[in-house]
């Protein structure tokens, strides 16, 4: 069996006589961390493995938030451990029972939703790139329109000087921004 230990990754090959029913504690020979290592050769297999799955996260959590918590000396006994492993256990599967349900619940709304909100992004995205069609042709071609309708020359000749003119104020508060940066 390996064990690893938690805080320098030391990696350890030993027997699997060497644990008790559910663990032991040990200690690393390069950084002298101590915890306690459970014997999960020992714990009964369930069919169920979400069941399984739970069980060694539990384990593993209880671990970690004992061995932040306790120092060697004051780690509890086995049948303890066991009571506290079996209520974590408890515990964490009633949560993940009602993390299935919130996200089976919103999973099941989610792509209404979603299609609605794609739907009014793409018609707003082509409503705006035709405007700006319609009003950059407008500037474009804006001699050729005068010459092919002659009414409306006034109103296309102000649109021009108008955008000459807006265009001007932008160039002029990016330089002076540009030059108050540097």
């Amino acid at each position: 069996m390996k064990i690893i230990c938690p805080n320098c990754s030391a990696e350890y090959q030993i027997d699997g006589t060497f644990f008790d029913s559910e663990g032991r504690n040990v200690q690393c020979d390069q950084c002298t961390q101590e915890w306690y290592e459970y014997n999960f050769h020992k714990v009964k297999t369930s069919s169920n493995s979400d069941q399984t799955v739970l069980n060694k996260l539990a384990v593993e959590e209880y671990q970690i938030l004992k061995s932040r918590g306790t120092k060697s000396n004051e780690i509890k006994s086995a049948s303890e451990l066991g009571n506290d492993i079996k209520f974590r256990i408890q515990e964490s599967s009633d949560k993940l029972e009602q993390t299935k349900k919130f996200t089976s619940n919103k999973t099941e709304k989610t792509p209404a939703t979603a299609t609605r909100a794609n739907t009014w992004t793409v018609t707003g995205f082509v409503t705006v790139s035709i405007i700006y069609a319609i009003f950059s042709s407008l500037y474009i071609f804006n001699f050729e329109l005068q010459k092919m309708l002659p009414v409306f020359q006034n109103s296309l000749v102000a649109y021009k000087i108008f955008i000459d003119q807006f265009a001007t104020i932008i160039q002029k508060l990016y330089s002076d921004t540009l030059k108050g940066l540097y």
